[in-house]
């Protein structure tokens, strides 16, 4: 009985996973270039220098190139940030890379590494990645479907009061 509870919040959590993943892409190619001229040099300079939270900064101030159509050099230089602070363990940072695979935004449409950079967001205790990995389990994008794993996820969410779970 208590799975058959646990599915039938999957289905809400779902329908505002999806309309999430709508704003967030929606919002990320709108400001682009606002973002951009927000970039500090002290953040610059320590993204250079290797700090993981400023790489973040600096690849998240570059967000328009989530959608298809973004310019490619923009896309690029995204990346290489974001890749820079999520081998560093970044969990924010593993999750807008997850993203860009998930697209194919500066990088070839890569389902699995979508979802393997989504893990370990989720690992990391980002609540968007557990999110994220827990639909990937439900839709089965970049791993087979697992509801078993899904429920594990979306329980995880709910003990670290990650959403609000009353109905």
């Amino acid at each position: 009985m208590k799975i058959k509870q646990d599915f039938v919040r999957i289905e809400k959590r779902l329908f505002w996973s999806c309309f999430l993943r709508f704003i967030f892409f929606f919002l990320l190619f709108f400001n682009t270039h606002e973002y951009l001229s927000q970039v500090s040099p002290a953040v610059m300079k320590a993204a250079k220098n290797g700090n993981a939270e400023a790489q973040y900064q600096v690849g998240f101030s570059l967000c328009g190139c989530v959608v298809r159509e973004c310019p490619t050099a923009e896309a690029k230089e995204r990346v290489y940030w974001l890749t820079q602070s999520s081998t560093q363990g970044h969990a924010g940072a593993q999750t807008l890379l997850a993203m860009m695979y998930y697209e194919g935004c500066g990088v070839e449409v890569n389902l699995k590494k979508a979802f393997d950079l989504e893990l370990k967001s989720a690992q990391g205790g980002n609540c968007s990645g557990m999110n994220n990995v827990a639909v990937q389990y439900i839709m089965g994008e970049g791993t087979e479907p697992d509801l078993d794993k899904a429920v594990f996820w979306i329980k995880k969410m709910r003990d670290m009061d990650c959403y609000r779970w009353d109905d």
